[in-house]
């Protein structure tokens, strides 16, 4: 049953790639789309698009290069961890300032920064330093070994703040750097539009709590894609 749903959202995709939007259902409003605050699945996801990261990880949970060449890892005979990353070159912000190692680092402070109190913040308590040799060379050293330790640097999303920003979420506050930009956000939907890359041309997130509402949506193609919680039951009475 799980294979045949995935096949379908599959087949959706590629149907929906000529598309001019794509509606997405998600069972729950994304409780804090701010980077620095947002832990849900639903935020995590949109912010995957709207943000790039300076590491991602693959199918498989390996670590693989966003907005770096290239990385690697040393461990100290102290036992302190240090990871090398080579920054692509020509990156941007949605504004066009350039995301290079110099950015990267004013990021990753943010994130341990208590004054913006980060809900990541204990995660980088362990960055002892951050060094920038020139434009596309980072080092990040940490005061130990931790396998968390990467996976953490997941989680910081590039984005530029304008004057005005308060801990409450306003995505006007926020320039983006990933291949899609807000178009519209409120607390039933949420449009985003690509700028870049290949893809969708514009997603349409849309909370749908109930499991009959969400069906319904579906036979009427309100909803083109669903990933709300859904019965086999009632997966079943789709398919019919």
């Amino acid at each position: 049953m799980v294979m045949k749903y995935l096949i379908l959202i599959g087949l959706l995709l590629i149907q929906n790639q000529l598309l001019a939007k794509t509606t997405i259902a998600i069972s729950s409003t994304p409780s804090n789309l701010n980077p620095l605050f947002s832990t849900d699945a639903n935020s995590q996801n949109i912010n995957r698009l709207l943000y790039r990261s300076l590491i991602d990880y693959d199918r498989k949970m390996n670590p693989i290069c966003d907005a770096c060449e290239s990385f690697e890892e040393k461990i100290l005979n102290d036992g302190k961890q240090k990871l090398f990353f080579k920054i692509k070159k020509d990156l941007k912000f949605h504004n066009g300032d350039p995301i290079d190692s110099f950015a990267i680092k004013k990021i990753i402070e943010k994130f341990k920064d208590d004054e913006y109190e980060s809900v990541f913040l204990s995660s980088f308590k362990k960055i002892i330093d951050i060094k920038t040799y020139n434009s596309d060379t980072l080092e990040i050293t940490f005061d130990s070994f931790d396998y968390d330790n990467m996976g953490n640097l997941a989680l910081v999303r590039f984005f530029k703040l304008k004057p005005g920003y308060t801990k409450q979420f306003n995505f006007n506050h926020f320039i983006g750097s990933g291949n899609y930009w807000y178009k519209e956000n409120n607390n039933q939907k949420i449009v985003i539009e690509r700028l870049s890359g290949k893809g969708l041309k514009e997603i349409e997130f849309k909370v749908v709590k109930d499991e009959t509402t969400n069906a319904l949506k579906i036979i009427n193609k309100e909803v083109d894609i669903s990933l709300s919680n859904m019965s086999a039951r009632k997966f079943s009475w789709l398919e019919k």
